[in-house]
């Protein structure tokens, strides 16, 4: 085995905990924003305390801590301004309101995605997205519960559970193979009508962003945090082929290895030529290297949120491109997420015939059944092949 390799950089760990701390400072309370509560003979002094407490459970994990923090602050947020009440005082009536809630919140409520103007939804929250909010905040008033801040626990009858389709519901989230191809060459075309400079720095990544995410089917966080280290090779034996991977750190601080298809190395030496050839370099050796909005190289690594803001700026550049002769498709690439890119390289991954334990180690799920969403058998199919006949 070989491997591209660079010498140790003593700041390598500086940007992740940039990171743990922009998050860790997006949860601090604030005094004052909840309703104080009768004090306990223990716990926290404060709604804002207990919060923060919970949240701080969770500082390894920047990604989690992030999405419990979505839910349990708007929840409190909930409670206190259209209840009026202090998350001890919640009863099973107030959690039934609250889901209704979050199925269509208002107007004022809502605000786009990535936005600072402090509206907690987007949208209301679909099935799944309400079973996960009940998950998260049953866990949160568990928590409350052995800290003895609150008597009682309002969501622990509110765990029912409702059928879903779930290999519908995961397929329409992902993008159409050939839409992903398309965004991919509309990139390519864009990138290659503009002298090099920084105009084109800014279009080349984002096109290396969504070839390398749809091809390798990455979690952004992964993406982000991904070195020319973890980039190695083997040999194939057999044959003497050689196959290149990536050695990346999921969820639960787990190692894997995932295997680049030719697309994936071919989006990667394209990258890789690109900064050559401008006299860049890998910012801390990072895959993905941070530019200022200027496009000039900034000396550091790309957060999860910036790899967010590169997909999207793709994407919207990709919509404008299709609106006129498929508005459909754009509005379709004006409402998607990066996340939608693991789900298109699952779907597309799963159709093309590859094993689900295959696509369950690819993506790092750390269940089958978690791969399982992406597939899909209609129900002609089906009926042909339980009457197909045997033998």
């Amino acid at each position: 085995m070989s491997a591209r390799r660079r010498p140790p950089n003593d700041d390598a760990n500086l940007p992740v905990v940039a990171e743990h701390a922009a998050a860790t400072a997006l949860v601090a309370p604030v005094e004052g924003t909840l309703l104080p509560r009768r004090a306990p003979a223990r716990g926290f002094s404060s709604d804002d305390a207990a919060i923060h407490g919970y949240l701080l459970e969770f500082a390894e994990r920047p990604n989690t801590q992030r999405a419990y923090a979505r839910e349990v602050l708007r929840y409190a947020r909930w409670l206190r301004e259209i209840r009026g009440k202090a998350l001890a005082d919640a009863t099973r009536e107030d959690v039934v309101a609250y889901k209704g809630f979050a199925k269509s919140p208002p107007a004022h409520w809502r605000g786009r995605r990535g936005s600072h103007d402090g509206a907690p939804f987007v949208a209301g929250l679909t099935p799944t997205g309400l079973r996960q909010m009940v998950l998260i905040l049953g866990g949160f008033y568990a928590y409350l519960q052995r800290a003895q801040h609150v008597e009682h626990n309002p969501f622990t009858v509110a765990r029912e559970r409702v059928p879903v389709d779930t290999s519908t519901l995961w397929r329409m989230r992902a993008l159409k193979w050939n839409l992903v191809e398309q965004v991919i060459a509309l990139l390519t075309e864009a990138a290659e009508a503009l002298g090099d400079g920084p105009a084109r720095h800014l279009v080349e990544r984002e096109r290396f962003a969504v070839a390398f995410l749809s091809n390798l089917g990455l979690r952004r966080g992964e993406f982000a945090q991904a070195t020319s280290d973890d980039l190695h090779y083997e040999d194939d034996p057999a044959d003497g082929q050689r196959y290149w991977y990536l050695r990346i750190t999921g969820k639960g601080r787990k190692t894997r290895d995932v295997a680049l298809n030719a697309d994936a190395a071919a989006a990667w030496r394209r990258w890789q030529a690109y900064l050559a050839r401008n006299g860049l370099s890998e910012s801390r050796g990072r895959l993905l290297v941070a530019f200022s909005t200027s496009g000039a190289l900034a000396r550091r690594g790309c957060s999860d949120n910036t790899v967010y803001r590169i997909v999207q700026s793709a994407y919207a550049r990709a919509a404008e491109r299709l609106e006129a002769n498929d508005p459909d498709a754009a509005a379709r690439l004006l409402e998607a997420t990066p996340h939608r890119l693991r789900h298109s390289f699952a779907t597309a991954t799963v159709d093309a015939g590859a094993r689900l334990d295959i696509v369950q180690k690819q993506l790092g799920h750390a269940s089958i059944q978690t791969t399982t969403r992406y597939t899909a058998v209609d129900k002609l199919t089906l009926a042909r092949e339980m009457n197909r006949k045997k033998g």
